[in-house]
This record gives structure tokens, C-alpha cells and sequence, in this order.
């Protein structure tokens, strides 16, 4: 699993997630990832873009609350956006 903080990263982090998920495409044949993206309070759109990808992939999940993510990285404490 990668857990990537999101701040004033609006403009970039499509670009970092498609290469994260080359490099994991490299390293497994098959979709056995998990990227983890954390809204980190920051000021620009980027929930809204990192909403938009996790809608996209099965594989990304996203949060809104990094304190809750650093205290219960061991558990389950992403949320898939509701359709």
C-alpha cells in the first residue's frame, strides 16, 4: 500500500498516481495494490481531483482526515466515494 499526502498538489498528483501505477504494474501481473491518497488540508482543489480518481480506479482510496489516517494506518480507515 502507498499512502501519498495530498497538499497544493491539484496540478500533479494525477501525474504521480499514473506513474505509481506503472510502477506496480511492472512489479505485479495483476491489480494486487492499494494506493491511499490523504487530503492533508490543503487549500487548492485537490479533493476534488483525488475524488474524481478514486472514482476511476478501483484501487484508490481516499481520505479526508490526516490525523485519523497517521493514528489507524494498520486499519481500515479508507472511504470510496458513494456513487
Amino acid at each position: 500500500m502507498d499512502v501519498i499526502p495530498c497538499y497544493r498538489s491539484e496540478k500533479t498528483i494525477t501525474t504521480v498516481v499514473e506513474e505509481i501505477k506503472s510502477e506496480m504494474a511492472a512489479k505485479r501481473p495483476s491489480d494486487d495494490y492499494e494506493i491511499v491518497l490523504v487530503n492533508d488540508c490543503s487549500p487548492d482543489n485537490v479533493w476534488k481531483v483525488i475524488q474524481g480518481l478514486a472514482q476511476k480506479e478501483k484501487n484508490i482510496y481516499i481520505n479526508d482526515s490526516p490525523q485519523y489516517v497517521i493514528k489507524e494506518i494498520k486499519g481500515s480507515i479508507t472511504n470510496k466515494p458513494q456513487l
